[in-house]
């Protein structure tokens, strides 16, 4: 055999045991990879039968006993809180992050112990009768700004500045060339001012805690305060007033029924009537709410929702009337003037 065809004999053998090698070198790093997805798999298999058993229990009325002591807990705690004067009770405590964890490892897609936990919680605090119950262990997120955001909040300040002092020192320069024909320029003014930068929350911090609260009445005090809140319609009878009188000079111009009759004084007559409307609408919706409040109040014993409904539905049979009367007056005095 020539020297050529050993050499090329010999490259050929070659190259065939490198590629062997690296077939062999990647095969161990392969294997783990496959490993670790099949582990995966079967711990998420593991976790969904876990949960499933569980749950099962849950459904039969068998729950875990760490969570008879932990409702038990927070039954004391309701008691002593609602042993006074209060009517509503609410509890945030914090609790370890590996306990968070550990309720979320036996899991089946969007359901954890977690979740199963807030709600067998739930259900036996209502089955013992009160209101708006809430209970969640749960992770809170708390945005914050590290020392990187304050550094970058002060580091574009700085350029904002010399911005703003650059555009203020054009100013100068060319009010000193044109003066005659320009104010001075105020480095104060407006147009001056650099921007403010923002300070950025890049931070990230978890409060893992349980939350627990409810209250003895169904009408708690928070929905007390949205029922009894101030209305937008407060201002009506102000804007109502002061539309009637601008409209009020209009009839004092045509000389209609108020503008003959009465002279000047139309736009203060309509601006009376304008704010008689508004007050009417106020005053209906006012009493609608009230009785809303005291209907939906579970304190309140049937008698009085009744006598209250009563009083408040004669209330706004006679502002509607008075409503309707105003509104018909302007009516009428419109189209006569016409």
């Amino acid at each position: 055999m020539a020297l050529r065809d050993d050499l090329i004999e010999q490259k050929r053998k070659e190259k065939e045991n490198r590629e062997k090698a690296l077939k062999q070198s990647a095969a161990p790093q392969q294997k783990p990879e496959e490993t670790e997805k099949q582990e995966a798999s079967t711990a998420e298999k593991e976790a969904a039968a876990r949960f499933a058993e569980l749950k099962s229990d849950v459904d039969k009325g068998n729950p875990p006993e760490e969570w008879v002591k932990l409702y038990d807990k927070y039954i004391a705690k309701i008691k002593a809180e609602l042993s006074g004067a209060s009517e509503e009770f609410s509890f945030t405590d914090a609790v370890t992050q590996e306990y968070y964890e550990q309720k979320e490892l036996i899991h089946s897609g969007g359901e954890s112990e977690r979740t199963l936990l807030n709600g067998y919680m739930v259900k036996r605090l209502k089955k013992e009768g009160f209101k708006n119950v809430v209970f969640a262990l749960r992770r809170r997120t708390e945005r914050y700004s590290t020392p990187e955001d304050f550094e970058n909040q002060r580091r574009l300040q700085e350029e904002y500045d010399e911005e703003a002092n650059l555009k203020y020192y054009a100013a100068v320069e060319k009010y000193n060339s044109d003066y005659l024909n320009m104010d001075a320029p105020n480095q104060t003014d407006r147009a001056y001012r650099p921007r403010q930068a923002q300070l950025q929350k890049s931070g990230v911090r978890y409060h893992y805690e349980i939350v627990v609260s409810g209250s003895l009445y169904e009408f708690n005090e928070s929905k007390k305060r949205r029922g009894s809140a101030m209305s937008g319609l407060v201002f009506l009878p102000l804007i109502l007033g002061a539309i009637g009188f601008v409209g009020g000079f209009y009839f004092y111009i045509k000389g209609g029924l108020f503008g003959k009759d009465i002279g000047a004084l139309a736009p203060f007559i309509v601006l009376a009537m304008g704010a008689v409307l508004g007050l009417a609408v106020v005053g209906i919706e006012k009493c609608i709410r009230k009785m809303y409040v005291c209907i939906a109040d579970d304190r309140n014993a049937k008698g009085k929702k009744i006598k209250t409904s009563l009083i408040f539905t004669l209330l706004i049979i006679l502002l509607l009337a008075a409503f309707i009367a105003t509104a018909g007056a302007i009516v009428y005095a419109v189209i006569l003037t016409l």
